[in-house]
């Protein structure tokens, strides 16, 4: 008897050991990622009536954007600080090792928008087995900020390093892309602890990246595509030299102009997809007359036919866009899209970007996608601290196609940082999706002018996109859609598991009382 009251005792004396143990772990815990700089970010006031905003569905970069703005910046500050919180927050999106484009348009009426290209290139020596070009971010950021930035860029910077030096919680969205390729990309990196990915909640520090961003403040982009740039290339499974680094250079360009249904509508040039997205549109104009359910289902549907049979309109040769906008060519093309030729599998670029949106307190609006190409790119981590680019694979095959491969070269890409201008408002848009972006933003520009609802109700309604003889949709889709794919000799599946429908992010200013709203998809749909 006594010898059980002592082991009781004793059990009890442990049990309350491992208690305290744990309370103090998790105490510990939860005042470490309290103290993450994360949190210590205030967030903006949260009002319809707020003058200035960011549209991102990570809300890091959110917080980020705003408080650029918030200290005097204006959006194209407050987009190179988003960007680099991005790079840093979502590395299977975007990063110092790929590229994007930037659309900025200031609230006047008169003047045209700004368009700025900063895509990655293919090297001198290029092979066509090559799949990482020149990565443009860093010098694209930097031409953005010289175009139209106001706040010192070693202030932006400032903004952004700590959450790359003293870490970040691992959200959802990055616990799922890990898990989904991570068996696919370098596990020497930050984001895998003993060869596993982190996990939701999991705190990851990067120290390499934050030596590389802490170079580009102290000593500019000489530092990236300069000082560091031979031993990056020397690390990526492509012919890329360090000369092809010191040649990069941003393109500053005139981005596509169309209209649709009264409003003005501005994207971005050859070789990105704004064409693509813009035809969808002038298609919808002639085929959805009357708004009906089977004229929206057939206006997307036969737009995505038309994208992907008229995909070698988009490369770095030709810039002319205005013919493959006039209302006959969209006709003529309309009519030679029938049942077989539409249903024609895609070139299977799905890939990954992220896509943002920033209006500033004077009304100006940018408009911004970052993309490695791929999901994590190449899976090449180097040693500075990201994943470079595979933006290469997405040259066409033939010698005598106008998306071929060749030296100093940039690909194709869907990609479409949009801003729209109507009579009372200015819109930016734009979404990830690899070659369902004309259609993914098709979607919800023509629900948004056709319904009367806000573009956050739009953005939330289930999406569809048609690939060979499928469409796929997402859950809840409305039954008449589906019974109307039928009609139209499609086979119906419910997209799951992988990302299928983009991840839109919208701001609108409303000029009458300068509020602004914005719309977010909160991941990779």
């Amino acid at each position: 008897m006594i010898y059980n009251r002592k082991f009781l005792f004793i059990s009890m004396i442990i049990v309350l050991l491992i208690s305290t143990l744990i309370y103090l772990c998790s105490t510990q815990k939860k005042s470490d990622k309290d103290n993450l700089y994360e949190n210590k970010i205030s967030e903006a006031k949260n009002s319809k009536k707020k003058s200035y905003g960011v549209a991102s569905n990570n809300p890091i970069a959110v917080k980020i954007g705003e408080k650029i703005i918030e200290d005097g910046g204006n959006s194209v500050d407050a987009s190179i600080g988003v960007s680099y919180a991005l790079a840093i927050t979502e590395p299977h999106t975007s990063g110092l090792g790929g590229g994007g484009a930037m659309i900025t348009k200031n609230n006047s009426k008169f003047e045209k928008p700004r368009l700025l290209e900063y895509k990655d290139m293919s090297g001198y020596n290029y092979k066509k087995s090559d799949e990482t070009g020149v990565p443009g971010l860093v010098s694209g950021l930097h031409q953005a900020h010289k175009n139209g930035g106001s706040m010192d860029e070693k202030k932006i910077m400032n903004y952004v390093i700590p959450l790359a030096k003293d870490g970040f919680e691992v959200d959802d969205e990055l616990d799922r892309s890990l898990k989904i390729y991570g068996d696919d990309i370098d596990k020497d990196s930050p984001f895998f602890k003993d060869s596993e990915p982190l996990e939701e909640g999991d705190i990851v520090k990067q120290k390499a990246l934050t030596k590389t961003l802490e170079g580009i403040r102290d000593n500019g982009v000489s530092y990236f595509y300069d000082d560091i740039a031979g031993d990056i290339a020397d690390q990526a499974d492509s012919h890329l030299k360090k000369k092809d680094f010191k040649n990069y250079q941003p393109a500053d360009k005139e981005a596509i102009e169309t209209d649709y249904k009264g409003n003005k509508i501005y994207s971005a040039s050859n070789p990105l997809g704004g064409t693509l997205m813009a035809q969808g549109l002038k298609l919808d104009e002639i085929i959805n007359k009357k708004n009906t359910k089977k004229e929206y289902v057939n206006s997307i549907i036969s737009g995505r036919n038309l994208v992907l049979e008229n995909k070698e309109i988009v490369n770095d040769q030709e810039s002319a866009y205005n013919n493959y906008l006039e209302r006959d060519y969209i006709i003529d093309k309309y009519k030679e899209l029938d049942k077989y030729n539409g249903m024609k599998p895609s070139d299977g670029t799905d890939g990954n970007t992220t896509h943002f949106v920033v209006i500033d307190k004077e009304g100006q609006v940018t408009s911004t996608t970052n993309s490695l190409a791929s999901y994590f790119g190449t899976g090449k981590f180097v040693d500075q601290g990201f994943y470079l680019n595979d933006s290469l694979n997405n040259f066409s095959k033939g010698s005598k196609n106008p998306n071929r491969g060749d030296k100093h070269k940039f690909p194709r890409s869907y990609t479409a940082p949009t801003i729209i201008e109507g009579k009372d408002f200015t819109m930016g848009i734009g979404s990830p999706g690899g070659n369902k972006i004309p259609t993914i933003l098709n979607q919800v520009m023509i629900q948004y002018f056709n319904d009367n609802k806000s573009i956050q109700d739009i953005i939330d309604k289930p999406r569809f996109y048609n690939d060979g003889d499928t469409v796929y949709y997402e859950k809840d889709i409305d039954d008449d859609y589906l019974k109307q794919f039928k009609k139209m000799g499609y086979k119906v599946k419910q997209g799951k598991d992988t990302p299928y429908f983009g991840s839109v992010q919208a701001a609108i200013l409303n000029k009458e009382n300068n509020a602004v709203e914005t719309g977010r998809d909160v991941g990779n749909r």
